[in-house]
């Protein structure tokens, strides 16, 4: 297990202040039916390809394997010189295993750097006539096994935080990097979480209940049901309020068609909107908050071993159907570094008065 964290000191101040994998389709003549490669390296290591295709001819026939990589960030394409061939009988297949490529290949004045390059498998036969494409279902991860995580600015002050909803104008500019790789050269399921740590400082009010909590008979302790009604947040300068927190980035949304807001190029969702703020509206007239854009920083004392109870910014998990769709097979919902995050809170009438402060920490986490 991985931890590499972050702590961000915020104060405040409360007053009332009015690619699916896409076939070209081949003749059927050569056709590639099988592929595998593993997917993390460091410059200047060895790729281990195989592909196995099938002679669909009546006579035995050359196939010619390439493989091209393209860098995500650059487009550049690396182009080998051709890597393996083999002569299947008809109706056969030629499996053409641990041939290799290297990055950064030795044969071109080309320099690796550290990113992500989506594979691209070549068929050509005898005549040398392309007659497969395929597109690799994963990239490769070219990287050092290094990890970073700061946050600018280090120190934020929201100053007189007014009543009702408010959102900080200021995005914390995150920088990060991290690479890792398992034994299998796969994927290494990760997160970028976001929580207070408020457990050593607040106190609440005694005697007092919450309304989000909710009483073990057994135990007789009073066990906290949801983040919002957690001790994540800001805490009074005497540990007894909070002032809760909630956060955004790119990836919360909302999608365009929703409400017609596109964050890429506006940015936040307005705080004002119900629809973002607290969920769209279901049947039961109750709302959906797991579609909602903005979401609670829990506290860590709310958070357990369920990643569905952390506030995960982004990550990448290849063995989770919350992120592996067909368009998206390793589960990755990074964003490029640096991006951004905006903070914003919600004050009633029933808010305390007063001087609230926290930590929040930025933390990569590997289970």
């Amino acid at each position: 297990m991985k931890r590499i964290l972050f702590i961000l000191i915020i104060l405040a101040v409360f007053s009332f202040i009015n690619p699916a994998a896409a076939l070209v389709v081949p003749p059927k003549n050569l056709k590639i039916i099988s592929y595998n490669y593993p997917t993390h390296f460091m410059p200047g290591e060895l790729v281990d390809f195989t592909v196995i295709f099938k002679n669909y001819e009546p006579n035995a026939q050359w196939g010619e394997v390439d493989i091209v990589l393209t860098n995500h960030s650059t487009g550049a394409e690396v182009t080998g010189y051709p890597i393996d061939s083999a002569m299947p009988a008809a109706g056969a297949t030629a499996t053409l295993t641990n041939f290799q490529q290297q990055i950064p290949l030795p044969a071109h004045k080309w320099s690796a750097t550290e990113g992500l390059y989506t594979v691209t498998l070549l068929l050509y036969d005898g005549n040398g006539n392309l007659v497969h494409r395929i597109f690799g279902a994963e990239p490769i991860h070219v990287g050092q096994a290094t990890d970073y995580i700061s946050a600018f600015p280090g120190v934020i002050d929201l100053g007189a935080v007014p009543y009702g909803r408010y959102m900080y104008p200021n995005p914390i500019k995150i920088n990060w990097s991290f690479y890792l790789k398992n034994q299998l050269r796969k994927d290494q399921p990760w997160y970028m979480r976001i929580y207070t740590d408020n457990g050593a400082k607040y106190r609440g009010v005694e005697g007092s209940l919450y309304r989000t909590r909710k009483l073990y008979t057994t135990s007789r302790k009073w066990v906290r049901t949801s983040a919002e009604g957690g001790s994540g947040g800001l805490v009074s300068t005497d540990g007894q309020y909070l002032l809760p927190l909630k956060v955004w980035c790119l990836n919360y949304g909302p999608d365009w068609d929703e409400i017609g807001w596109n964050p890429t190029l506006l940015g936040p969702p307005p705080v004002t909107d119900d629809y973002v703020w607290k969920g769209p509206l279901l049947n039961d007239g109750k709302r959906d908050t797991d579609r909602s854009a903005w979401a609670w920083i829990p506290d860590y004392a709310d958070m357990g071993i369920d990643p569905r109870s952390w506030r995960r910014l982004i990550g990448q998990d290849p063995y989770t159907k919350e992120f592996v769709t067909d368009n998206n097979p390793t589960g990755d919902f990074t964003l490029p570094s640096p991006f951004d995050i905006y903070l914003a809170t919600e004050t009633s009438p029933a808010t305390v008065k007063g001087r609230y402060m926290g930590k929040l920490i930025l933390e990569i986490y590997t289970p």
